[in-house]
């Protein structure tokens, strides 16, 4: 199965690719009439959608459930990924944030932003365009102007152009 979005401002859709069939989701409530910005898909085979409204849905068979707005970040919802542990995580332009359950912890932020809720770091980022894990469940963060950032046992470490990196914008 395989999950495509279309990400053009004058578009909007969800599309689903199942084989030979293509499910039009996107004039479906609640994500009809929204720009999807990013999409990934748990453990328990559940779509995760993220729009540029700051909206986030969850995928539930035949329908999405729209998570409160306690569960969901201040800004648009730019990049998501599943960790192995199965937590949800969010990019946005104002930092990182975990889903755990029934809250919504923001781990990483641009300075000057205020956090909703949670743990933020004192490390000083910029707009989150990627998340991923590695195999020990890492978290690694690409940043408009940071570089790339690991998180390791709740600790930051941050790799820039002074470690080797060509630049401070890492988007993928």
């Amino acid at each position: 199965e395989l999950v495509r979005w279309d990400t053009e401002w004058r578009k909007k859709g969800l599309f689903i690719i199942d084989g030979e069939t293509v499910i039009d989701r996107s004039r479906e409530e609640p994500v009809r009439d929204r720009q999807v910005s990013a999409i990934a898909m748990d453990r328990e085979g559940r779509l995760w959608v993220g729009t540029s409204d700051r909206s986030l849905f969850r995928g539930d068979g035949d329908s999405f459930v729209v998570m409160p707005p306690a569960l969901t970040p201040e800004n648009r919802i730019e990049t998501m990924h599943v960790d192995p542990f199965g937590y949800v995580w969010l990019g946005t332009v104002d930092g990182a944030y975990r889903l755990a359950g029934e809250k919504l912890e923001q781990y990483a932020r641009f300075v000057g932003s205020r956090s909703k809720s949670g743990y933020v770091s004192a490390l000083p980022i910029s707009h989150i365009w990627a998340i991923t894990s590695d195999r020990e469940g890492h978290i690694w963060l690409g940043s408009s102007e940071s570089g790339l950032i690991q998180l390791r046992s709740g600790r930051f470490q941050r790799i820039t152009a002074n470690d080797g990196l060509p630049s401070g914008f890492v988007d993928t």
